[in-house]
């Protein structure tokens, strides 16, 4: 009975609950589509919230949705930078023999490691 918003404060729990359930299982989490076709400006914040929450994808209702929806998904260059760094003070760390690494004041550890080559396979994709 909820009634959807470009705001989309009434799913906002679903949506958490439902990345979360996916993550868990190990399947892909996409996110439900922006309702409001006309409304691009809503659609790239609702798709860029859907980014923040963990989702990896999106359903789109319309054909003009896909290339915004496609760009919020893609990692930003200096993401794709940071990846690179993660990776190689992980490999530094990993020919020192330490389990772990700082990088710019961060501990670098399996799931920051993770993180990175996510954000590499995506901007190689």
């Amino acid at each position: 009975g909820a009634q959807r918003t470009a705001e989309g404060a009434e799913i906002a729990h679903a949506r958490a609950r439902l990345v979360t359930a996916c993550k868990a299982a190990g399947i892909l989490a996409i996110d439900t589509p922006y309702p409001f076709v006309s409304d691009l400006e809503g659609l790239e914040k609702d798709a860029a919230y859907a980014v923040q929450l963990g989702f990896d994808g999106k359903a789109v209702i319309s054909p003009h949705h896909v290339h915004r929806v496609n760009q919020a998904f893609m990692p930003a260059p200096e993401k794709v930078n940071w990846a690179k760094r993660v990776m190689a003070a992980a490999r530094r760390a990993d020919e020192e023999g330490k389990g772990a690494v700082s990088l710019d004041g961060m501990m670098i550890d399996l799931p920051i490691i993770k993180r990175a080559e996510r954000i590499l396979l995506l901007a190689d994709a």
